[in-house]
């Protein structure tokens, strides 16, 4: 499957404009849903035109090393063009 690239043979043409999202999955702790603990997943949506491919990442043995990291965390990203 071509998901994601330069052109029209891809389901995400990336010369043209297109919508990122990502969410990191965790378990609620039981005794404080507001709390969460261990990161099992984290899903990147690219969407255009009512297309979308979806990336994930689950090695769990991985991710629930960052799980104490990204508690206190925050994170901004932008991109633009200069040319």
């Amino acid at each position: 499957m071509m998901a994601y690239g330069p052109g029209s043979d891809y389901t995400i043409d990336t010369t043209r404009s297109y919508h990122v999202e990502t969410k990191f999955w965790t378990y609620a702790n039981s005794t404080s849903p507001e709390v969460f603990e261990e990161l099992y997943s984290i899903k990147t949506y690219l969407s255009q035109d009512g297309s979308e491919v979806v990336i994930e990442q689950d090695c769990e043995g991985y991710l629930d090393g960052l799980t104490g990291r990204m508690s206190d965390m925050s994170m901004g990203i932008s991109s633009y063009s200069v040319g």
